[in-house]
């Protein structure tokens, strides 16, 4: 016998209560029922050749094949086998769905959820360039290095959309914090290794190892600041510099679209544009303004106050600076010190908040004087002097 085979099967118990089966079989004009509050464990494969209905919660750890008819309901899918399983649900929607206890899920059929997408622990892996295909009401919820999809996922509507898209064990989502337009469809992949392009306008190079594909398949997609994950970018020694680029095909040419807030590392963070785009290539690239060997930027003014974030702090700019034996240092009118920090880190990422350090209190309008000092990697000497102005 092969698992459980069942004319008509109904769950009508408490949320308390469950069944548990090795395998699961439905046959042709069978049917199987999970209602509210019930709960089925599957410790095995599910073959479907009749009609499954879900209101409550089924988990499955083996193979998931849906030759029948799937009744979404309001109910839960868990797929959590720890090794690999394979899932073909025949391009029918789930309710919710839920990725856990490792191992990966690999879909041989589009994946459509309604309303709820958890990626807890395990990989969906699309076969064949099958989609996740997620409804505009959908919401997802985790996503990290254990937890992504690698493949094409689909996201439907304006505002805020995710795409938890991943690549060889590295998460490298693509967030659209604003999308705008009339109803657009879009799909998201990450794709390695980038070729790289025959023209550059405002950047000095972009990433070899990835690029992100926003695609629009209906509707109207105006554009949407973007947010990328980064993760093992080798063409880049330093945040600094470090902006979205983006293009319309990979052949032409790419464009910075800046960056608003970098944070993180190299080797896990992420990126913010400055400005919005619709173009469908998405990478990172080292803005042509800071790409010099040998240069240092230290801006000539900042405002504590203001209303946009990335004025209120002066950082320096840089590429290839060496963290042994640097040091920057701010000295008002009269010549005392308020600021000096030694490490490279804080002088790229935060620098000074334009409060005195001596007095802890916030330091006047004017114009200050700074001196920069240190070393690039090829342990070439560096040193700077000159003014800048605090605005409050």
């Amino acid at each position: 016998m092969r698992g459980v085979s069942l004319a008509i099967f109904f769950l009508t118990f408490t949320a308390n209560v469950s069944l548990k089966a090795q395998a699961l079989f439905v046959g042709t004009e069978q049917q199987l029922w999970v209602s509210n509050g019930g709960m089925l464990t599957v410790h095995g494969d599910l073959d479907n050749a009749g009609e499954i209905t879900n209101n409550g919660e089924l988990s499955v750890s083996g193979n998931w094949t849906m030759q029948g008819e799937y009744v979404e309901g309001t109910g839960l899918v868990v797929l959590n086998g720890k090794e690999g399983q394979q899932i073909d649900h025949d391009g029918q929607r789930f309710f919710q769905l839920s990725i856990e206890s490792g191992g990966d899920k690999s879909i041989l059929s589009n994946i459509l959820v309604s309303s709820a997408l958890y990626l807890d622990s395990g990989i969906i892996r699309a076969e064949n360039d099958q989609q996740v295909i997620l409804a505009a009401e959908a919401e997802i919820f985790g996503g990290n290095q254990d937890s992504f999809v690698e493949g094409i996922v689909v996201n439907s509507g304006t505002g805020y959309k995710l795409f938890p898209v991943g690549k060889d064990n590295q998460y490298l989502p693509v967030e659209l914090l604003d999308v705008r337009g009339n109803n657009p469809m879009l799909s998201a992949e990450v794709i390695e290794p980038q070729p790289q392009p025959l023209d550059l306008s405002g950047l000095e190079r972009v990433s070899s190892q990835r690029y992100w594909q926003v695609n629009t398949l209906m509707g109207n997609y105006e554009g949407s600041v973007v947010r990328l994950g980064i993760a093992d970018e080798p063409d880049f020694s330093t945040l600094s510099g470090l902006v979205v680029a983006a293009a319309p095909q990979l052949s032409s040419t790419y464009i910075s679209l800046g960056a608003a807030e970098v944070v993180g590392t190299l080797d896990e963070g992420s990126i913010t544009s400055e400005n919005p785009t619709n173009l469908p290539i998405l990478t990172l690239g080292l803005s042509a303004e800071f790409s010099e060997e040998g240069e240092v930027l230290v801006p000539n003014a900042f405002a504590p106050d203001s209303p946009l974030e990335e004025d209120r702090n002066l950082s320096i700019f840089a590429v290839n600076l060496a963290p042994e034996d640097f040091v920057f240092r701010i000295f008002n009118r009269w010549g005392k010190l308020v600021y000096e920090t030694t490490s490279l880190d804080e002088a790229l990422e935060t620098g000074w908040n334009g409060i005195n350090q001596e007095t802890n209190q916030p330091a006047q309008f004017g114009v200050y004087s700074y001196y920069l000092s240190g070393k690039f990697s090829d342990n070439e000497p560096v040193m700077k002097k000159g003014t800048l102005t605090l605005f409050r």
